[in-house]
C-alpha cells in the first residue's frame, strides 16, 4: 500500500526503509555470480587463474547489482510518492522542490552503499576462493589487531607461532586505508593487502613497503599498471598462492599448526 508523504524527514526514511526492504544482500547477489563464475572449473584451473575468476565474479556481481537496485529504487519511489503524483507537469515540479534534498540524500547513500557492498564481495571472493583450494585459514578472526579479514593458517596458530603466520586483509578503495593494517601488533607478520583497484600510486606502494605491506592485485593490473609493475611489494593473487601460501604450507604442518596441506 503506499506510503503518504508527511514532511521531508519522513520521507527519506521512508525512502531508506523501504529500499532495504527490497534489495537483495550483497551475499545473496555475491554468490549467484560467483557460482556462475566458477561453474565447471577444477581446481587447477582456479588456481593458475585466480585473478581472472576474481574479475570475473566482480563484473557480474556488479551487473546483478545495478539490475537489483534499478528495479528496488524505482519501485521504492513508485511507492513512497505515488499519493504525490497527478498528471499534471506542475505537481510534479512542484514534489521535486519539496522533497530534492530527500532525493539528494536517498541517491548519494545508494552511491556510498555500492562502494560498501563492493569490498565485502571482495572478501566474499576471497574465502570461496581459499576454500576451493582447501587452503588453512581463520576469516574474520576475532582477536587480532588491525582487524584483518584472514589469518592463516589459522587464528588458534597466531597466538602460539605469530610470525609463522599471513595476515591477508581485502579493500577495495585504499587511499590511506591502508594504514589500518599495520599495527604495533602485527610487526614483524607477513601482511599481505588483497585489492581490485588501480588506483595505488607509486608513493602509497612506497610507503607500504617501509611497513612491509605487501599488495596482492589481479594479474591484468600487476602486468599492465605501471607503478604496480616496477615495485616489489605487488603480487598477483596466482603468485600470492604459489610463493607465500604454498612455501608456508610443510612449514605449518611441521610446526603441528595445520592438519591437511592444500592439495
Amino acid at each position: 500500500m503506499p506510503t503518504k508523504v508527511v514532511d521531508q524527514s519522513e520521507t527519506l526514511r521512508e525512502l531508506k526503509k523501504r529500499f532495504k526492504e527490497r534489495m537483495p544482500t550483497p551475499l545473496a547477489i555475491a554468490k549467484p555470480a560467483w557460482d556462475e563464475c566458477i561453474q565447471g572449473k577444477e581446481r587447477l584451473w582456479i588456481k593458475q587463474n585466480a585473478s581472472a575468476l576474481i574479475t570475473c565474479a566482480f563484473d557480474r556481481t556488479y551487473a546483478l547489482f545495478l539490475e537489483k537496485q534499478s528495479k528496488a529504487g524505482i519501485d521504492t519511489l513508485k511507492d513512497v510518492f505515488s499519493e504525490s503524483f497527478d498528471s499534471t507537469t506542475n505537481s510534479i515540479s512542484q514534489l521535486f522542490e519539496n522533497h530534492f534534498n530527500d532525493l539528494d540524500k536517498f541517491f548519494l547513500g545508494l552511491a556510498q552503499s555500492r562502494k560498501a557492498r563492493a569490498g565485502r564481495s571482495l572478501e566474499f571472493f576471497i574465502e570461496w576462493l581459499l576454500d576451493e583450494l582447501q587452503y588453512p585459514f581463520t576469516p574474520q578472526p576475532e582477536n587480532m589487531p588491525g582487524n584483518p579479514d584472514f589469518v592463516f593458517p589459522s587464528e588458534d596458530a597466531y597466538e602460539e607461532h605469530g610470525l609463522e603466520c599471513i595476515v591477508l586483509t581485502a579493500k577495495t578503495k585504499v587511499r590511506e586505508r591502508w594504514k589500518q593494517v599495520p599495527s604495533e601488533r602485527t610487526k614483524g607478520l607477513r601482511l599481505y593487502l588483497a585489492v581490485n583497484t588501480n588506483e595505488i600510486s607509486e608513493n602509497q606502494l612506497r610507503e607500504m613497503r617501509k611497513e612491509h605491506l605487501t599488495i596482492v592485485a589481479p594479474k591484468h593490473l600487476t602486468e599492465t599498471m605501471s607503478a604496480y609493475k616496477s615495485a616489489t611489494n605487488v603480487i598477483s593473487y596466482e603468485d600470492f598462492f604459489e610463493y607465500q601460501l604454498d612455501p608456508h604450507l610443510k612449514n605449518w604442518k611441521r610446526l603441528g599448526i595445520m592438519t591437511q596441506l592444500s592439495l
